[in-house]
């Protein structure tokens, strides 16, 4: 009973504290039946184009025989690879350690859950494979420093009458993504499932596994052209670092926050993320999260390069508030599934205590 409850609040949670501060995010509403869709019909074929969104540093792929297809980093015919700037970097960051801050003190309480640090390398990679502008994602990438990486994929279907792009796009996916913990418990935590179970929560355990502390994300725009029959859709890519659980791995340990951080992370007891442990050595860029690329660069070159930007100062209560049931377009594939599974949020009606900002 104790982890019902805490999904609640994890839930009304990812329903007002990525918003931000819009008053127009939808929320995402109870997903429809899981369907079943061969590989062989998911999508028309489209074909590779002579661009290329390689990644600035070697190695970048995994020598896997099966990865040296998806490496190429080919921007496929009629995807747009869109821009990530620090506005972009800083509302992603955010919404991902607000969603592991609430797991501290949560249940399953996270005992050691380190806070994200944006990755500009790991988001090079995510540009390399957002250009695919496909619904699936990819464990062959690595970079110099981590051999092994984890992405979540999202997309969200776009109405082609849209000029503009605001964040609000990628709320709306990160919502989605925290939207999985409908379907853990105590044990999924402990131990991730095999097969369908442990897809079905894929994102939310990247985003919540405690081995990870870095990410970098991208986006693309797939605009279908030439009679296509692909529906306009924006696909939204994450990669994180070092890789997320495997089966029978625990997504984190448990037990009172702070008492099992990593060598060289320690909490700090500085709100709002007092109690996810920090990189002692990690250098905080601008003020305001306002830099340019040369700044999102650690001074000590011999580490991975990352960036940690800023957070509101204050944590903001959520009134209690009925969220209406919407449809939800959502789809996401695994490369090793042909399933398509369908997610959503069914309401959210739980007096939130933690929060970074005021609910719709």
């Amino acid at each position: 009973m104790r982890f019902v409850h805490s999904q609640a609040i994890f839930l009304i949670a990812v329903c007002g504290i990525i918003v931000a501060g819009q008053d127009d995010v939808a929320v995402a509403g109870e997903g429809e039946d899981e369907a079943t869709t061969p590989a062989t019909d998911k999508s028309p074929v489209r074909m590779k184009t002579k661009n290329l969104m390689k990644p600035s540093f070697i190695p970048y792929c995994v020598t896997r025989d099966v990865c040296k297809p998806v490496c190429d980093c080919a921007i496929y015919e009629d995807c747009e690879i869109l821009e990530m700037n620090a506005d972009v970097r800083n509302r992603i960051l955010v919404a991902l350690n607000q969603a592991r801050s609430i797991q501290t003190k949560g249940e399953p309480q996270a005992s050691g859950m380190p806070k994200l640090v944006y990755e500009m390398e790991l988001e090079e990679i995510s540009k390399c494979w957002s250009a695919r502008c496909e619904d699936e994602y990819s464990e062959c990438f690595r970079t110099p420093f981590y051999t092994e990486t984890t992405q979540t994929v999202g997309l969200l279907p776009l109405d082609i009458q849209v000029s503009e792009l605001p964040l609000d796009y990628w709320d709306r996916t990160i919502q989605i993504w925290l939207g999985e913990v409908r379907k853990t418990n105590a044990e999924v935590v402990s131990s991730l499932p095999a097969g369908k179970r442990g897809e079905d929560v894929h994102s939310y355990a990247q985003i919540l596994a405690d081995r990870i502390h870095k990410v970098g994300c991208a986006w693309s725009r797939l605009v279908p052209t030439g009679g296509s029959s692909e529906q306009p859709s924006l696909i939204f890519v994450c990669t994180f670092a070092p890789r997320g659980p495997r089966q029978g791995e625990a997504i984190y340990k448990t037990g009172k926050a702070c008492t099992t951080c990593h060598d060289g992370y320690q909490c700090d007891n500085k709100k709002p993320f007092e109690f996810l442990c920090k990189d002692v050595n990690t250098v905080v860029a601008h003020p305001q999260g306002k830099t340019d690329d040369e700044q999102h660069i650690r001074e000590d070159e011999e580490k991975p390069r990352g960036i940690s930007l800023d957070e509101p100062e204050e944590i903001a209560s959520i009134s209690p508030k009925t969220i209406p049931r919407k449809a939800n377009p959502y789809k996401t594939r695994t490369v090793a599934r042909s399933s398509t599974f369908i997610y959503g949020i069914d309401r959210c009606m739980v007096v939130l205590l933690l929060s970074l900002v005021r609910c719709f």
